[in-house]
């Protein structure tokens, strides 16, 4: 008697254990449904939740672009319009894919060059009215000095350390200054990916050693090789896109930390391989530091990427400058509203500086064409 009476919550559970599992299988089934199915009606009613970051982070290696690239596949490999076979992708406009020196330069033969290395907050977005090459032509070093702009949007620091040693001996019995752009929002984050607007060279740390692999021949290629190692998307989406999981718990399992690591360790490698190119070479130079709206105007403290940067200056004592200062002290100067150092997210601009914010930022070369690269004292007083 005792016995038929214990059975039955046991059956009831196991029932309801049963029932539970089959509606999460169907539900997985189901958002697999909507994320993948070429069917017209079912891939537009699944539009809105093909979207990457649902289901990764877009910071922490490539399976956020995979992940993209399975969703929109014509996209991503429309992205870059000349890739590289060694540096990923190049600005057509700017270099010869095959001997990767300059098309066009201002050049006379006389003025020193200033090279400029780094990303699109380099390389200027088209929506900005002026960039760094018409400001050094204003400027009190334009008629002893032109910039060479090698900035090419979507590079990490990785990139822009196989770009200098690619183009560095064009320009060397010239005296040149180089410049390093990093944004300190992406431009470490972009060093543990093998994606990003395309396929792209990849460092990794063997025994203390840089190791640099090479990039896949394309797109399709690579996804093929690394598909998204993704069990289910609807606990990832539970993960990713809802507080059901406690922050300690979703740090430790989307691997947070370990990503962080990786990308504070390749940092401290990459700058001063960098540095040391110069050094070797006999070639001035120094880094700029660059800031999204956030970074440039972040209400308290500052995150790990910046205390990473300022820690590894200091280490090496590195040569560098800061466009936050400026920024702040212009604001706070001018009174006038955050936004018009920096276009919206939804403009063309996305986030990049305007035409003001570059002739606010430029006062950061002004100090590196002028050999004043220490700008700790005025990052400590921009806090």
């Amino acid at each position: 008697m005792h016995l038929k009476v214990g059975r039955r919550p046991l059956r009831l559970a196991l029932r309801l254990f049963l029932a539970v599992a089959a509606g999460l299988v169907l539900a997985e089934l189901g958002l697999r449904t909507l994320l993948f199915s070429e069917v017209r009606w079912i891939a537009r009613l699944g539009q809105p939740l093909r979207q990457a970051e649902f289901y990764t982070h877009h910071r922490n290696g490539d399976e956020g672009l995979i992940v993209r690239s399975l969703f929109f596949p014509s996209r991503l490999r429309a992205a870059v319009k000349t890739p590289h076979p060694e540096l990923g992708w190049i600005r057509a406009a700017l270099l010869d894919p095959v001997t990767l020196r300059q098309r066009t330069t201002a050049d006379d033969g006389v003025q020193r060059p200033v090279l400029f290395y780094g990303d699109s907050f380099t390389q200027c977005v088209r929506d900005a009215d002026v960039c760094w090459g018409e400001l050094l032509e204003e400027s009190e070093f334009g008629d002893r000095s032109f910039l060479v702009n090698y900035g090419t949007g979507g590079y990490g620091v990785d990139q822009m350390y196989l770009l200098l040693q690619k183009t560095l001996a064009h320009w060397e019995e010239r005296d040149p200054l180089v410049l390093i752009g990093i944004l300190v929002d992406d431009d470490l984050d972009r060093c543990v990916r093998s994606l990003f607007k395309y396929c792209k060279p990849r460092f990794f740390l063997i025994d203390g050693e840089l190791q640099l692999v090479p990039p896949e021949p394309d797109v399709q290629t690579f996804v093929e090789r690394h598909p998204p190692r993704i069990a289910s998307y609807l606990w990832r989406a539970v993960l990713y896109r809802t507080e059901l999981v406690p922050y300690g718990l979703r740090q430790r399992w989307t691997a947070a930390a370990r990503w962080q690591e990786e990308k504070s360790d390749l940092a401290r490698a990459l700058v001063p391989a960098i540095h040391d190119l110069l050094e070797a070479r006999g070639v001035e130079h120094a880094f700029v530091r660059f800031h999204g709206r956030d970074g440039a105007f972040r209400a308290r403290g500052r995150d790990w990427r910046e205390e990473l940067l300022l820690e590894t200056f200091r280490a090496h004592d590195l040569p560098f400058v800061s466009t936050k200062p400026d920024l702040v002290a212009h604001h706070a100067a001018t009174g006038g509203d955050v936004a018009d150092y920096y276009f919206p997210n939804d403009a063309g601009g996305r986030n990049h500086l305007t035409g003001l914010g570059n002739r606010v930022a430029f006062g950061a070369l002004r100090r590196a064409l002028a050999g004043e690269r220490n700008d700790h004292e005025r990052l400590s007083k921009a806090r």
